[in-house]
């Protein structure tokens, strides 16, 4: 046969191949008589019509199953060609059965580059390989293609511990120092998941954190800790990963080091040493070193000794963050001759609570060092020490005559915390309530608040600098919380403050009277009086008071009604909700409510339905009002309205076809199905 007919043979049997898959239809010939020619085609002798059978096999997908044996046999082909369209034409067919994945496998050893790539690429595409597979994919992380293993690695590990039969495969992957990186970083989660000899993995794990490059130590390094570490054989490897040059590498060992915790002591030196460095490494070093605990407190104070600003301070909140078993080496370090390290030392012991109070004695001398930021820091601590701190007193007293403002601000605080005698307590912070420093005073009123009642020796100065804190404004707010703790005894004097032309005064004195509550009745009718205060805080400020004292102050009603229309808004939502406390059920305070409903403030308008809500108004007006509110413009006003019909229970009923219009809304919808379904299992 010439080149010219055998050409046009070969043409011929490829048209003929073309329409029985294009259009089997169009001559009346079945799916099936296309799938038996395409497969007659594979025996003949032309290697392109071979090969253009293959190619539309795979076209036609998982309808050419019954073709998958003749396609098998068609791998051992000499023609590379074909095995590559064979590859691809299985995949499209049946990529998922045993019988293709195993010869996809196969291929992955291929003499041919391209059919190996086409293995790697349909072994891709697999789910989940099927297990008689397992040891041939572990074989072929040895002997396969080296590009195919990456993906032969993923296949792995969706298998889980069934992949244990390729784990010398995944081995290999890890120690051999030809590999790429990737791969061996790949095989090392690998091993962890598909290994059920933890040990063996330790082992192998161990051998890539010590001899293997910066990338495979991290990823050795991610592995370990998903397992139980064997620490007998991980920890030196982990030392000498602390000791790379990689931070990355030192991240990660760090980060292992502490899950271990305090099986890990041999790491202490190592993990000391790097403290100061990288600003990551300084944050997992410092975790590993409390994870470690006490043995961990020696090279924790040697750090806070260190002359390494940022060392010190990762000494001192490590030794802060071990806790109690630091308090012994806390107080030692506060005789070091350094004042920086005494300060930390001082400042780590108050940050263990009660939990120094054995450190009390130690720091009551540190009251008197020489240094003055040691004794500020020695006084504070004492306070956060609290009640086991009352020894202290007596230095604390002397403390406030410290000529250093801060020591002397310190020593106040402290009075806050240890809630010493009032009789020892009370003349000493009333004398520091004159101190030259406006933060001394300060904590000086905000202590004596701690003691109440028993601290009313301190009201005349008290209400002096209520009525004369120049520009103290926080001053004078302290005072006024401090004579409302104070109780009954500073009404009369509060009362006659409230006459005062000072209209910070007055808001103050109405705030201490409100903190007094129901036992401060007798000032209603002044506070009623000041109602009238043409300054909108002042007013304000008597509306949250006379709600403080609750149902006693039933006769400001009619004068908090008046309010209602008044130009604050911050006003009106506070009269509506002191009017629900008081007395909602009062004529005056019914109508001031209902008119509030139609305030142009949405917060007003929901405010006064919960406040209606309190009373006795009846059910039936009630879920009638809240259905009306259902439609208003505010939605913090329809959800406040939805809250209060869910609440109601079945009582609501009537409200059910009002409440299913607005589940279209968006902004209401979740709160309108809860309120439906609250009255609809109440009815039930």
């Amino acid at each position: 046969m010439d080149a010219t007919s055998k050409a046009l043979r070969i043409l011929t049997g490829i048209f003929l191949l073309v329409p029985s898959v294009a259009a089997p239809a169009q001559d009346g010939t079945s799916e099936e008589t296309t799938i038996r020619r395409l497969v007659d085609a594979l025996n003949d002798e032309s290697p392109h019509v071979r090969r253009s059978a293959v190619i539309r096999l795979g076209e036609m997908g998982p309808e050419a199953h019954q073709a998958v044996p003749a396609l098998l046999q068609e791998l051992p082909s000499e023609d590379a060609a074909l095995r590559v369209a064979v590859i691809r034409a299985l995949s499209q067919i049946d990529g998922q059965s045993e019988s293709v994945a195993i010869a996809l496998v196969a291929a992955l050893k291929d003499d041919d580059e391209s059919v190996r790539q086409g293995a790697v690429r349909a072994l891709g595409k697999l789910e989940r390989p099927p297990l008689c597979t397992v040891e041939s994919l572990g074989s072929a992380l040895i002997e396969g293609d080296p590009f195919a293993r990456i993906t032969i690695l993923k296949l792995l590990h969706t298998l889980g511990p069934d992949a244990q039969a390729a784990v010398p495969g995944v081995i290999h992957a890890i120690i051999d120092e030809n590999e790429r990186t990737g791969v061996r970083v790949e095989a090392a989660q690998t091993l962890v998941d598909i290994n059920s000899d933890q040990e063996q993995s330790c082992e192998v794990l161990c051998h890539a954190l010590r001899h293997g490059p910066s990338k495979l130590i991290v990823g050795a390094a991610n592995a370990l800790g998903r397992i139980p570490p064997n620490t007998h054989g991980l920890i030196p490897a982990l030392i000498d990963a602390l000791d790379d040059e990689d931070n990355e590498v030192v991240f990660e060992a760090t980060k292992l080091v502490s899950r271990i915790g305090p099986s890990a002591q041999a790491a202490i030196p190592a993990l000391r040493k790097n403290l100061g460095g990288d600003e990551w490494v300084n944050a997992v070093t410092l975790f590993a070193l409390i994870a470690i605990g006490p043995a961990s407190i020696p090279s924790l104070v040697d750090a806070m000794k260190s002359e390494n600003q940022v060392v010190r301070v990762l000494g001192y909140k490590g030794l802060r963050g071990i806790g109690n078993p630091a308090v012994p080496a806390l107080v030692e370090a506060l005789r070091d001759e350094r004042p920086v390290v005494r300060v930390l030392a001082a400042r780590a012991l108050g940050d263990q609570d009660s939990n120094a109070k054995n450190a009390v004695p130690a720091l009551i001398r540190s009251l008197e060092d020489e240094d003055d930021e040691v004794r500020a820091s020695a006084a504070k601590s004492l306070g956060l020490i609290g009640s086991d701190a009352k020894i202290a007193i007596p230095a604390l007293i002397r403390s406030l005559r410290d000529p250093v403002p801060e020591v002397r601000r310190k020593s106040a605080f402290a009075f806050k915390r240890i809630h010493a005698e009032a009789e020892t307590a009370v003349p000493a912070l009333m004398e520091a309530m004159n101190d030259d420093h406006k933060w001394v005073r300060l904590d000086a009123v905000e202590a004596l608040e701690a003691y109440g009642p028993q601290a009313a020796s301190a009201v005349p100065i008290l209400l002096d600098v209520l009525n004369h804190g120049d520009d103290e404004w926080i001053r004078r707010e302290a005072a006024s919380k401090t004579l409302g703790k104070i109780g009954v005894t500073a009404l009369p004097q509060l009362m006659e403050v409230m006459k005062s032309d000072d209209l910070v005064a007055r808001r103050m004195a109405a705030q201490a009277i409100g903190i007094l509550g129901p036992a401060a009745e007798e000032a209603i009718p002044i506070l009623i009086d000041v109602l009238k205060d043409e300054n909108d805080e002042a007013r304000l400020v008597v509306v949250r008071a006379l709600g403080r004292i609750g149902s006693s102050a039933s006769p400001a009603v009619p004068a908090l009604a008046e309010l209602m229309d008044d130009d604050s808004l911050f006003v009106r939502q506070e009269v509506a909700e002191v009017i629900g406390m008081i007395d909602p059920d009062a004529p005056t305070a019914r109508t001031a409510l209902i008119h509030a409903l139609n305030d142009e403030s949405g917060s007003v308008r929901g405010v006064a339905l919960r406040a209606l809500g309190k009373g006795t108004l009846g059910d039936r007006r009630l879920v009638a009002i809240y259905t009306d509110a259902l439609q208003d413009t505010d939605s913090s006003v329809r959800s406040h309205a939805i809250f209060m019909l869910g609440n109601m229970g079945s009582k609501a009923s009537a409200a059910i076809p009002a409440l299913q219009e607005l589940r279209s809304d968006d902004l209401v919808a979740r709160s309108v199905n809860e309120a439906l379904r609250k009255i609809e299992s109440d009815a039930d």
